[in-house]
């Protein structure tokens, strides 16, 4: 996810909220990560419909992709 939260960050350096200053580093990289993790989700939930299953979570909250794919029988 860090490779996500890097390629936004480079956007917001290309932008005006960068260069005027309106956004801290930190405030970049914090917007960075939360929208990494949302496009993650999105991602997993996409690849889910695909395989038609669906995405759950585990006890420990981490995501776990079910499939509607049988292995044996």
């Amino acid at each position: 996810m860090d490779q996500i939260s890097d390629i936004i960050q480079d956007v917001f350096k290309g932008t005006t909220l960068h260069q005027d200053g309106m956004l801290s580093e930190g405030a970049q990289r914090d917007i960075a990560d939360q929208c990494a993790k949302k496009l993650v989700g999105a991602s997993l939930q996409q690849l889910a419909d695909l395989l038609g299953g669906s995405v759950e979570t585990d006890t420990d909250g981490r995501a776990v992709v079910y499939t509607d794919y049988r292995v044996g029988g």
